[in-house]
């Protein structure tokens, strides 16, 4: 049984049980067939095997052999967009192909330093020539897959055949594909084909590449790879459909994703690498904006290894916790985007007593700042769900993160949510500058207090700066009483078992003094207790004022203006770098309207 369960701790969790169940059925059928096949005849009965099983089951196979720790290897076939061929000065190569992205992530994602996957592609070739070995290879593809060890195989093969002079026939086209399955599949070791579409092809005149008529005779090449891998059931990377997504999103021109109109930026060969490991990492539905990925959901993994435990405060109800030892530790989340307009994604983590108070944070490899899991305040509570955005306008196809660090305590994360992107929009500005108005999701809210330290949350006002370019600049109008305060970070804290204990706190807000009505900047220190920093000495709490709070984009400050004036500016002390906004009072019976609630894009 292929898929029974190993030793305690195995980090390969199945993302459906039913698979588990449905593959040993299958692996069952092989067993009675291999009994008519003799012992030593091991190529027999892994060609037997991918027969009964198909490309998709046996694809599954070799994921749980990543998992696992064993050798899996990938040979990638194509032209210079599987070469990475660059599209700019200084052409040449670009410093990470797509296969080269491709063995990174499936070796950072499963832990396992012995999956390969090679670069097979040869510059200006097609389809008909990698099949009938006049490629500059030297031999024929059938001779190749003879003799490779690979289990599975990468096509990439279109824009060459669709170009000018005389273009590959589609009828030959549509049936060197065919061909190019059926001697993966009969191969000694059976290999697994993975279709992906050729890129789009743009009209950019600036090297004489891209042409219209190239443009839309190359759509019928995709749509014939499609119809294939239907037909056939060969598995699709659907690269064309990506890359027309990061073009269509608005956030990059064609120039940016593919310059020469033809072949790939390194952005874009290293989106195509990401999405190229899709069918062995993610094979489920991604997610768009509004969702939450939880921890423990198949989509998550840990080294060393730990099982995912429970968190019923989270909003996913789990949570995935390293161990405290101090070794090399990660936990790393897969995110499937399927939004094509791009979403904000957002990292969700605890913090509390025994958290490390730096762990590592990088997205698509790259790192977003230091993250601070520990906060020892609130003694035996937690601060659950703490959001914090690690990338802003993430396009359509597979992303991850990796939380790490090697000290003694330990990491965790919660899970992740993708809210939408901010809009967006270009000025074009001779002198000066200019301010921007957004309206938050939630423009205006009275809130009344009943109790001492009264805080309410709202989920859609969402304030995050850990990324370097992330400014807060946060405008509403109010008449502040006294002892009443705005919450820039809140947070919510309770028991790791259940939802009823759960409280919002203020972790960084303003408000008035409750004697004095002097401003004052509150950071929390404990349960109900809070640091405060006094920013002027006069009875701001009777009259409505235009209030102003700004933190600079990469700084630990907060300023706070009042009616145009800069009252002063505190250092922010707690470790929070993100939450919700909303209020808070120091006793029952106080009240706080928040009118014409706004943020600033400043340019």
């Amino acid at each position: 049984m292929l898929f029974a369960d190993g030793p305690a701790g195995n980090p390969y969790q199945p993302p459906k049980q039913d698979l588990r169940d449905t593959f040993n059925d299958l692996q069952d059928q092989v067993s009675a067939v291999g009994d008519q096949i003799s012992a030593g005849d091991a190529a027999s009965r892994a060609y037997t095997d991918a027969q009964i099983l198909g490309d998709r089951a046996m694809l599954r196979k070799y994921a749980v052999d990543m998992y696992t720790g064993s050798a899996v290897g990938i040979e990638c076939f194509g032209d210079s967009t599987e070469n990475g061929h660059n599209g700019e000065s200084p052409f040449g190569q670009v410093a990470e192909i797509p296969s080269a992205r491709m063995q990174y992530l499936l070796r950072d994602y499963t832990n396992n330093n012995l999956i390969t996957v090679t670069n097979r592609a040869i510059d200006g070739t097609r389809l008909t020539q990698m099949i009938d070995g006049t490629d500059g290879s030297g031999s024929l593809f059938a001779a190749k897959m003879a003799v490779s060890p690979a289990l599975i195989i990468t096509l990439n093969h279109g824009l060459n055949d669709c170009q000018n002079g005389v273009p590959t026939s589609l009828d030959t086209y549509r049936s060197y594909l065919v061909q190019a399955v059926k001697i993966c599949r009969s191969a000694p070791i059976p290999k697994v084909m993975i279709f992906k579409t050729p890129n789009p092809i743009y009209a950019v005149n600036t090297y004489g590449l891209g042409t219209t008529d190239k443009a839309n005779r190359l759509n019928d090449y995709v749509q014939i790879m499609r119809d294939v891998a239907e037909a056939m059931g060969v598995v699709l990377v659907d690269v064309n459909e990506m890359v027309d997504a990061l073009v269509a999103s608005g956030n990059y021109r064609v120039q940016d994703i593919v310059p020469d109109g033809v072949h790939p930026s390194q952005y874009a060969y290293q989106m195509i690498g990401q999405l190229t490991a899709r069918p062995i990492l993610h094979p489920q539905r991604g997610y768009a904006a509004h969702q939450t990925i939880t921890a423990g959901g198949g989509v998550a993994n840990q080294a060393p290894a730990n099982s995912a435990s429970t968190a019923e405060g989270t909003r996913g109800g789990m949570q995935m916790v390293s161990v405290a030892t101090a070794v090399a530790k990660s936990i790393k989340q897969l995110v499937m985007v399927e939004d094509k307009g791009g979403v904000d994604v957002y990292l969700s983590y605890p913090l509390w007593t025994n958290g490390i108070a730096s762990a590592g944070c990088t997205f698509d490899n790259a790192s977003v700042g230091p993250i601070n899991q520990n906060f020892v305040n609130l003694g035996s509570e937690i601060i659950q769900d703490h959001e914090v955005c690690v990338a802003r306008n993430v396009p359509y196809g597979l992303h991850w993160i990796n939380v790490n660090a090697n000290v003694i305590n330990s990491i965790a994360v919660n899970g992740v949510r993708l809210r939408p992107s901010r809009t967006k929009r270009q000025y074009t500005l001779n002198t000066g500058s200019m301010d921007v108005y957004r309206d938050a999701p939630c423009r205006n809210f009275t809130f009344f207090s009943t109790n001492a330290d009264d805080t309410i949350l709202l989920d859609e006002l969402v304030v995050s700066k850990l990324l370097a370019t992330d400014k807060n600049d946060i405008n509403f109008d109010a008449v502040m009483n006294k002892g009443t305060r705005f919450v820039i970070l809140g947070v919510r804290s309770g028991l790791l078992t259940g939802v009823s204990t759960l409280k919002g706190r203020m972790g960084l807000g303003v408000g008035t003094d409750n004697t004095t009505g002097f401003v004052t900047v509150y950071q929390l220190t404990g349960g109900g207790t809070y640091g405060a920093t006094a920013v002027n000495a006069a009875d701001f709490s009777a009259a409505k004022r235009a209030w102003r709070f700004i933190i600079p984009a990469g700084t630990n400050n907060l300023q706070v203006w009042a009616d145009g004036s800069l009252l002063g500016t505190v250092a922010i002390t707690v470790p929070f770098v993100g939450g919700n906004m909303g209020a808070s009072a120091v006793a029952g019976s106080k009240s706080l309207t928040i009118e014409n609630l706004r943020t600033i894009n400043t340019n």
